[in-house]
């Protein structure tokens, strides 16, 4: 199995992209697969927690692979929810402000949403206990939570003799930027320490070591900051030299054009920095600075920069001192996720600086977030999309290059994704909005199909050919068992892969049929959506009396949409069998074969004369209603006749159900195997066709 680099989860929170119409990608842009909310539901590939008091407001979660556990904090509430499924089996402590606290925060102008107890800091101090900071109603607390250890039945009980002050390791304000990370006893946080947001800094705090912070009103350290994360990475094996890094975004004093510029920082402080002398008592000695550089080519040479962080992710390596940092960036016009090379040394002797991170993946905004040159905006913004994404290294080109698998709609109703946490262990991704909190396994093998084609073309590192079905792959074991193992990550070459396969539980050559009527001069949709939105379609046709198919060729009357090829102008020389095919990775595929027959509209017309009308408005028997006079043949058979069908039941079946009314439809008793509209399009279509003449659009059987 070839390797495929890193797995990567990403959150697609702020720009859709809508295109016009016209046929389907064949690069990887596109998600290749894209599930909606039901879909993931009906696949049991998810699981949401909501909180029994209707309300959540959730601002930070804590995934313990230890404990089993996933810890989320809300408004005057905490949680302790089961990792194996959110729903079920969840503690929870209520820590409200006191009245006190909430008085004393209205009266200093603050609006009573805001005067609660907002929970942003929960960190494990210990095996036994989790460190959880609150705002307090404008006044910061820090408790200490007791879940026990592993055996003890996951407690989760709120040490409410163990209060501390929270200022400098919490935010006042429930919105304000913020970020910590804790190292051993010690808690490092940037953020905003005051009551009316005015004093950022960085700060250490909580353990044995002194308590430190950037200076107050220097605007060469902190320039009205927004706080985006902070780790810490070492730079050798001593950990009396591990440095923690900061990345914020701030107004950018050098610039002379605009004083409102907004570069993105990351900033650097060691770990064991004791402080300075005299003016620098309680001060960094180490901090340092630098502007974190990420742009994209751009036209005449001209770069453009991303300088807005919204978000870092730090992916841990075997090497833990070259980790790979991924950020999201973002302009006031689009989005761009950028893979980040990691940090190397600082220089000790606080000269100025280079930047310290830069750019690895130039093209990284035409692989992870879809970026269109044409007909681009934004269409949901704040939408909650998850995409799932693998990174792969191109020999070719020597860098590496990002496909994304899937594009996953995660609550029903869209809303901002605001944190999310996976476990490796159980290969769960657990993320959390404002009023949820929802739980969705990394894969789901047999969706992709029963066949070996399917399951290779599906390119997932979690799933692989067994001989038998698609199933989850085990790097470990034998390699008597692993060597029948058939995935091909990078290249997703079915064709090999799967070679000898092909016919063993395969339901990939099946073709499904269709017959379809089109009305001369009237426009036709004749439809065919493939799974993947990677794969291309082409459209071949096979006229009467030919043996050959012929590529259909498009005009400004036959057009190729996402929905299918669609006649805006019939004529009778279009008649004939169509097959849809898609080409993905070199495999072709033929996922439809229409019969599409083009009944005269003289014929038609013929037909519908007034007296018809009158005799369908008013007089149309239904052929199960017992009505109909003995000897008479309803309205339609003549029509049948007309057009010479020969498969007589089929069209009987349409016609009742098109033309007969609600009221005799009921009393039909007929199967629901032996008519399904086809497509929610379809039936919207049919609903809207008069009841006293065929429908203008395909009638698909």
């Amino acid at each position: 199995m070839a390797s495929a680099g890193h797995i990567i989860i990403s959150v697609l929170g702020g720009l859709l992209l809508e295109f016009g119409t016209g046929g389907h990608a064949t690069d990887t842009t596109h998600p290749r697969l894209r599930l909606s909310h039901k879909e993931l539901w009906d696949l049991n590939r998810t699981s949401i927690f909501h909180s029994p008091f209707g309300f959540l407001d959730l601002h930070v979660m804590l995934l313990d692979e230890y404990q089993e556990r996933l810890f989320v904090g809300g408004r005057d509430l905490m949680y302790s929810l089961n990792l194996d499924g959110v729903s079920e089996g969840y503690r929870e402590i209520h820590w409200p402000s006191t009245v006190l606290q909430k008085e004393e925060c209205m009266m200093k102008g603050k609006d009573e949403s805001e005067c609660a107890n907002f929970v942003r800091v929960l960190h494990h101090y210990n095996r036994t206990h989790l460190l959880a900071c609150g705002t307090g109603a404008f006044d910061p607390l820090c408790a200490f939570i007791r879940v026990g250890h592993q055996l003890e039945g996951h407690l989760f009980q709120l040490e409410s003799h163990r209060f501390e002050r929270g200022r400098g390791r919490c935010p006042f304000d429930p919105n304000s930027s913020f970020t910590s990370t804790l190292i051993g006893s010690e808690l490092f946080s940037g953020l905003y320490s005051d009551y009316w947001g005015r004093d950022a800094a960085v700060f250490r705090s909580l353990g044995r070591m002194a308590h430190i912070r950037t200076e107050h009103d220097d605007e060469r350290l902190l320039k009205e900051p927004k706080f985006v994360g902070s780790y810490m990475i070492p730079d050798n094996e001593d950990r009396d030299d591990n440095k923690v890094y900061f990345f914020f975004t701030e107004k950018a004093l050098e610039s002379e054009n605009n004083a409102h510029t907004i570069y993105t920082r990351v900033g650097r402080v060691c770990a064991n920095d004791v402080g300075g002398q005299r003016i620098l008592v309680n001060k960094w000695s180490s901090f340092l600075k630098a502007r974190l550089v990420c742009s994209v080519p751009g036209i005449n040479g001209i770069d453009t920069h991303f300088d807005e962080l919204e978000d870092i992710f730090l992916l841990h390596t075997r090497d833990n001192k070259n980790p790979v940092i991924f950020g999201l960036f973002n302009t006031t016009r689009k989005e761009i996720g950028l893979k980040l090379r990691p940090p190397r040394p600082l220089p000790e002797d606080g000269e100025p600086l280079e930047p310290i991170l830069s750019c690895a993946a130039q093209d990284f905004s035409k692989s992870v977030f879809t970026i269109s040159k044409k007909e681009c905006r934004i269409a949901e913004p704040d939408s909650g999309i998850v995409l799932k994404v693998i990174t792969i290294y191109n020999q070719e080109t020597e860098s590496m290059e990002e496909v994304i698998l899937e594009e996953l709609q995660v609550f029903k109703v869209p809303v901002p994704i605001i944190s999310m946490e996976i476990s490796s262990k159980r290969q769960q991704l657990y993320i959390g909005s404002e009023s949820a909190v929802a739980q969705i396994r990394f894969h789901q093998c047999d969706m992709y199909g029963t066949a070996c084609a399917d399951c290779c073309l599906a390119r997932d590192p979690y799933c692989a050919w067994d001989g038998i079905s698609c199933s989850r792959y085990y790097p470990t074991g034998t390699h008597a068992k692993r060597r029948f193992r058939r995935q091909d990550v990078r290249h997703g070459n079915a064709a090999q892969q799967c070679f000898g396969q092909q016919f063993v539980g395969e339901v990939l050559d099946k073709t499904e049929e269709r017959l379809a009527y089109g009305i001369e001069y009237n426009s036709t949709l004749l439809e065919c959506t493939p799974r993947s939105l990677q794969a291309k379609v082409i459209w071949f046709v096979q006229k009467a009396r030919e043996t050959r198919k012929e590529e259909v060729k498009t005009d400004d009357r036959v057009v190729k949409m996402d929905l299918g090829l669609l006649f805006l102008r019939l004529h009778k020389m279009d008649a004939g069998t169509y097959f849809c095919q898609t080409v993905e990775h070199g495999f072709v595929h033929t996922v439809r074969k229409i019969t599409l027959e083009v009944v005269e509209e003289e014929r038609v017309e013929e037909m519908f004369n007034k007296d018809y009308e009158e005799e369908v408005a008013h007089k149309m028997p239904c052929p199960a209603h017992s009505s109909i006079p003995q000897g008479s043949k309803p309205w339609y058979k003549e029509f049948l006749q007309l057009i010479g069908y020969s498969n007589f039941q089929r069209v009987e079946e349409y016609c009742e159900k098109v033309w007969c009314t609600d009221k005799k439809r009921k009393k039909l008793k007929m199967s629901p195997s032996k008519w399904k509209y086809s497509t929610p399009q379809e039936k919207k279509l049919r609903a809207k066709s008069e009841h006293y003449r065929l429908p203008r659009h395909a009638l698909d059987f």
